[in-house]
Order: C-alpha cells, then structure tokens, then sequence
C-alpha cells in the first residue's frame, strides 16, 4: 500500500505547526520544561517537510540539501529539550555535528538519490536513538508515562528510518524523487508523523506530570523544614482510619 506522498508531507507540516503552537503556548515562562525547545524543532519540522514537498517548484539546494539539514536539525532541537528537562547542560558542538554531516554529503552527492536516502536516514535514525537514550537515561527520575509515549514515538522513528537506510542500501531502486510514492515512503512518513504527535503529546505529559508532582510535594511538606504539615498528617489519619474501617481493627 502506497499512500499520495505530498498529501502525507501536508499531513505532517500541518500537525507540526499546530503542535509546535499549542506547545509554545503551554511552555509560556516555563523555560526548564524544554517545551520551547521542542516546539522550535516542530517548527523546523514543519519548515523542511515544506521544502521537500517543493521539489521541483524551487531549487534544489533549496528542496534537497536545506530540506534534508532542517531534517536532521529537528532531533538537535529535540534532544536539547529532552536535555533541558534533565537539567542536564547541552554539548551544542556534539549535537550540531550530525546536520553538518548531512550537509556536507547531499551536498556532494545532491544527484544520487539513493545515496542521500541511505545515508540521511541513517543519521537521523541514529539522532532518533541518541534522543531515546537520553530520555531512558533519566527515566528514574521522571515521574509519570509520559516518558513511555516519547520513547514509544522515537522508537518507531529509529527503526523505520535504519530499514529504509538498509532497504537504499542493498537494493538499486529506480526511485529519483523522494515524492514518488512507494510502501516504505509511505511507512516512513507516517513514522514522522507519529513522532510528531506520540512524542509531543509524551513531553507535554512529562512536562505536566512533573508540575503535578511539584504541586503534590508543596502541599505536603513544609518548605522550610521539609517535614510533614497539616494537610499531610490529616490525609494520613483519614487513610488510616479508612483502613482500620474496612479491617475492623482499632
């Protein structure tokens, strides 16, 4: 089953910036949620899916080697925000390093299609696993699902783009243009899609889930001291006594 390839790429441009707005709207003065990060890179998302649907209407370096950096650029952003919600500090030369690899080789092999695909996807597929990983790496510390819905986004988006890689790779396809339609362009570009949505919608939860937490802990611990207030102490006597009710012990 092939799918109308431009019809998927408005499909995801569109998603891209509603999600990228609604986003920049709940991460309004929340700079350590990295909601703002991730909504930058949904922008960029949006803007180089833009320039491939172009291909053909406007120049090639336009359509192939800034489409294909503003892909590879979109998992920078991500990883940042990811980064950014860990508290962890961001390393901009090691992150920046995948899209001027991209850069510099559509550029030189800007007419082999197979080539880009293999080695684009490659990258990204390996930028999708770096972003996992650092999600995993504090998972512990991450309270909620929301995490779950992120990994599960870029999960997918790893495996799709490491088969196609490997599909460009073992096979001499007759494909020229990435707007021909195909099953595995097809599989790809609703992998993109769902990394748009699952891991954004899994952020946004992460973000909220935390706020949540913070909420919980400030209702019931003193801030100065740290201990137990009243609410708390209460809550913990209605519980206890709600077990001993339906234990019928004192």
């Amino acid at each position: 089953m092939a799918a109308h390839v431009p019809t998927m790429l408005a499909m995801i441009i569109a998603s891209s910036l509603m999600m990228a707005a609604s986003m920049a709207v709940v991460g309004w003065g929340r700079r350590r949620d990295g909601l703002g990060r991730w909504a930058a890179a949904l922008l960029v998302n949006a803007i180089g899916h833009l320039l491939i649907m172009l291909r053909g209407l406007i120049p090639d370096v336009l359509s192939i080697v800034v489409g294909n950096l503003m892909l590879s650029s979109v998992f920078v952003g991500m990883i940042a925000a990811v980064y950014q919600f860990q508290g962890r500090p961001v390393r901009w030369a090691l992150l920046l390093a995948p899209p001027l690899l991209v850069l510099v080789f559509v550029s030189v092999f800007i007419d082999n299609f197979p080539a880009r695909v293999s080695f684009v996807g490659l990258v990204i597929g390996l930028q999708a696993v770096w972003a996992l990983l650092a999600a995993l790496s504090h998972r512990h510390a991450t309270v909620g699902r929301g995490q779950w819905l992120l990994v599960a986004g870029l999960l997918l988006e790893a495996v799709v783009l490491g088969v196609r890689a490997l599909v460009a790779i073992s096979t001499h396809s007759e494909a020229t243009n990435i707007l021909q339609s195909s099953a595995l362009q097809t599989l790809t570009f609703l992998a993109t899609f769902s990394v748009v949505l699952v891991s954004s919608v899994g952020f946004v939860f992460m973000s909220r889930d935390r706020a949540d937490e913070n909420n919980r802990v400030l209702a019931a611990l003193d801030p100065l001291t740290g201990v137990a207030n009243r609410h708390s102490l209460i809550s913990a006597l209605d519980r206890d006594v709600s077990r001993a009710v339906r234990t019928r012990e004192p």
